[in-house]
């Protein structure tokens, strides 16, 4: 039985992030998925974890001794960073906008395929760490 809450409408069932302005999305024809969870709302769930990961940006800054101003070219690294959230955040710390010149999952697999390489061959000087 679906719950009203307003214009939103809450079913039991699958999970669909529908954008801002709250659009229906159908499954097939004819069919709405099970579950509407509006943009605002996964921002609700995950606003916590986003503002950690900026802190981690800070903190790692002051590891290296960098200032914002030191940073020439942010890079979003894995699929959660093609959120609006995650990219508004960015920009509101670094004071600018993230590149867009690579894409967000090919720069995970790169890394690995790096890391792996740096495992294989003793003389590589690379060293990938995660901060998180």
């Amino acid at each position: 039985m679906p719950l009203s809450l307003g214009r939103e409408r809450i079913h039991r069932g699958v999970a669909v992030l529908l954008p801002r302005h709250g659009k229906s999305l159908q499954k097939g024809v004819g069919q709405i998925a099970g579950l509407f969870l509006l943009e605002r709302n996964v921002e609700e769930l995950v606003g916590a974890l986003v503002s950690r990961s900026i802190e981690i940006c800070k903190e790692a800054m002051d590891t290296a001794g960098l200032s914002k101003d030191d940073i020439d070219e942010v890079v979003l690294v894995g699929g959660q960073t093609r959120t609006p959230l995650v990219q508004e955040k960015v920009q509101d710390f670094f004071g600018k906008a993230p590149s867009k010149n690579v894409n967000p999952d090919e720069v995970v697999a790169l890394g690995a395929a790096v890391q792996g390489q740096s495992l294989l061959d003793d003389g590589m000087q690379t060293l990938l760490l995660d901060v998180t």
